[in-house]
């Protein structure tokens, strides 16, 4: 399927049943502890499953399946190198203890973090629990 084609399958049949299929293994994903199953197997099988039914289409309406899968398999696998790189990379400051000499780089210099999101916050006491009130209020009354 080039570019300039375009074939909407959204309303098929073929296409209900691939959203059940992901659903179906979603809902296994979910019930991973009471099943015992786990996650990969309902999702690789379901992926499998789903491109069968590509195929199915494909020949159905004529474009070439092995196209989209090759175009999907091309960003898998970029996205798959990508992550391998960047687990590494973190994996690789963690073992040097880059992260808690940076933690303790912050907690010196008097940086906090967010507590929802942990994300490093450098405002005025705004974003510090009051020390007079109990730890979960916010000193947000000094800002108005």
């Amino acid at each position: 399927m080039t570019g300039a084609e375009h074939v909407d399958l959204t309303g098929t049949g073929l296409a209900l049943l691939a959203l059940a299929v992901f659903v179906l293994a979603y809902v296994l994903v979910i019930a991973e502890e009471s099943t015992g199953l786990r996650k990969s197997k309902p999702v690789v099988f379901a992926a499998g499953l789903i491109w069968v039914l590509v195929g199915i289409a494909a020949r159905e309406h004529g474009f070439d399946a092995a196209e989209l899968l090759e175009h999907n398999l091309l960003e898998y696998a970029g996205l798959l190198l990508f992550l391998l790189a960047a687990m590494t990379y973190v994996n690789t400051l963690d073992e040097r203890n880059v992260f808690a000499a940076l933690r303790s780089w912050m907690v010196r210099r008097g940086f906090h973090c967010a507590p929802s999101s942990g994300l490093p916050v450098r405002w005025p006491s705004c974003c510090r629990p009051c020390s007079t009130t109990s730890p979960r209020r916010w000193c947000w009354a000094q800002w108005r």
